[in-house]
């Protein structure tokens, strides 16, 4: 008989790891930390993961579906192109605002020789809405004719370095600088 799955210990797991990782980065993360940062016995973390690398791949693809899931939130991607554009933009800018921990791990995650091939395919899967919505883009000749990733880099890219100048204090985020990037980065890729 197949065990049951207590999604609650999985996000307590997933809150420890994240923590843990935050603090002591990938490397220094060791299962029987997450278990007692989750207040878990070791074994019970090793029913649900079979080891770091799959405790790592996980979270990552939870955090990167929950953080889609939030910015396309009442996205209707029938509607005119630049208005779901620039809505998917603002959102995206304000999920990556209100959880820049969870962020902060998958853009370290992505840069980690943790990163497989099966889960970066499964995260580009994730993204799919986003991809086709640019290609959509590109094929009405309102975007450079350039590849996708290239595109989405230019999208979110100066977004996360507008908040990491906002954490340094470099910057004010507000309506004004935000709809000033917004510029910028439309000018950057419009056709």
């Amino acid at each position: 008989m197949a065990r049951h799955r207590d999604y609650t210990k999985i996000e307590q797991i997933f809150e420890s790891t994240l923590k843990l990782v935050l603090e002591k980065g990938f490397a220094g993360l060791k299962m029987a930390e997450v278990a007692k940062e989750a207040n878990l016995a070791t074994g019970t973390v090793y029913i649900y993961f079979k080891d770091k690398d799959d405790l790592i791949n996980q979270l990552y693809l939870f955090l990167k579906r929950r953080k889609t899931i939030l910015f396309l939130q009442g996205i209707d991607q029938k509607e005119d192109f630049d208005i779901v554009l620039k809505k998917i933009w603002f959102a995206y800018f304000e999920v990556t605002m209100q959880h820049v921990n969870e962020s902060a791990f998958l853009e370290q995650y992505y840069r980690s020789p943790f990163l497989k091939s099966n889960v970066k395919e499964e995260s580009k899967q994730i993204l799919k809405p986003i991809y086709d919505l640019l290609e959509r883009g590109v094929a009405e000749g309102k975007l450079c004719a350039v590849n996708v990733e290239i595109l989405l880099s230019q999208i979110v890219g100066p977004i996360h370095e507008m908040i990491r100048a906002y954490h340094d204090g470099a910057v004010e985020i507000n309506a004004e600088s935000m709809n000033q990037l917004y510029q910028l980065v439309m000018k950057g890729i419009k056709a």
